[in-house]
């Protein structure tokens, strides 16, 4: 049995390969559908004791980026935390490529959403190459 891949995120931590991809496409499902709550996970991730707004936390749970019991899985955690990005203006925030730019076999953060379309298909093959 192989050991299942890992990457190093920007905050330093490595996650498994897999998990890392879920994660991107779940946030990706989140910010075309329901970007409140995207934000909601991002501040969830920053502060604890922070509360989704009305039905986001159900909404994060159904993704798998929220515990039943309303917390943030660690590994979660580090995903959303290395992605997360501050726009200008202080008040929006933006989605980056999660993985740390050392790793040679992953893209830049995208500055657009089609571009992390792209990203992520090519994270997804890469992972099913094997």
């Amino acid at each position: 049995m192989s050991e299942i891949e890992t990457v190093k995120l920007k905050n330093g931590t490595e996650e498994a390969k897999p998990l890392v991809v879920a994660t991107m496409l779940s946030i990706k499902t989140l910010m075309k559908k329901q970007p409140i709550a995207f934000y909601d996970l991002v501040l969830k991730c920053r502060d604890n004791s922070y509360k989704p707004f009305g039905i986001n936390g159900q909404v994060l749970q159904d993704l798998a980026l929220l515990q039943p019991d309303g917390s943030v899985h660690g590994s979660i955690k580090n995903i959303v935390l290395s992605g997360a990005v501050d726009m200008p203006g202080g008040v929006d925030i933006g989605w980056g490529n999660p993985v740390a730019p050392d790793q040679t076999d992953t893209p830049e953060p995208p500055s657009e959403p089609s571009e992390l379309d792209e990203q992520t298909k090519r994270l997804l093959t890469e992972l099913h190459k094997d």
